[in-house]
């Protein structure tokens, strides 16, 4: 029954405004000096998903931690050339808005991946993608699923440098032993 609802889910969330929005934050992703992704709270795990993915085939890529509490020391240097991904759904967090406002505040581009076009950081948006829940389950397919075809849009965009990267990181985990 999950998967099903699921699959509904990724289905309904597939429409022609999401594919042009995603096409347009994809052109602000690849430009980006810096990309900045944040989700707190339940959507920490699609932003610390989309942080690994993405920091594999390109550089620059900072997953926004307020746990330390010095997290605006670490924004410091962003500007007008970066691009913030914020991930948020009801029940929206304060901080991701305050993170958000601050980024905007320094130029910062904002994408939302969100549930509504009214969410607090859909507000704050330049670009918007409507990334529902199903109504019986509570659950982040679309937004994992967006996260996934940014990653593999962004490495063809840029495959030469991608595999250079991927192929770094390799030589990386060979070197320090990561896997058996």
């Amino acid at each position: 029954e999950v998967l099903r609802e699921n699959i509904m889910c990724l289905e309904s969330g597939y429409t022609p405004a999401l594919r042009e929005e995603f096409k347009r934050a994809a052109e602000k992703i690849a430009k980006a000096r810096t990309v900045y992704i944040l989700g707190l709270r339940t959507t920490f795990s699609v932003a610390y998903y989309f942080y690994s993915m993405l920091g594999q085939i390109r550089d620059n890529v900072v997953l926004v931690k307020p746990d330390t509490g010095d997290v605006y020391d670490h924004l410091l240097d962003a500007n007008k050339d970066d691009v913030l991904i914020a991930i948020s759904f009801s029940r929206y967090t304060r901080q991701t808005t305050e993170i958000a406002d601050f980024l905007l505040r320094l130029g910062v581009q904002v994408v939302a991946i969100t549930d509504s076009h009214t969410s607090p950081i859909a507000r704050r948006a330049e670009t918007i993608l409507l990334a529902r829940n199903s109504p019986r389950t509570f659950s982040f397919v679309l937004a994992f699923t967006l996260a996934n075809a940014f990653v593999v849009e962004l490495g063809r965009q840029n495959s030469e440098t991608a595999m250079k990267r991927l192929q770094r990181r390799e030589q990386l985990a060979d070197l320090i032993g990561i896997y058996l």
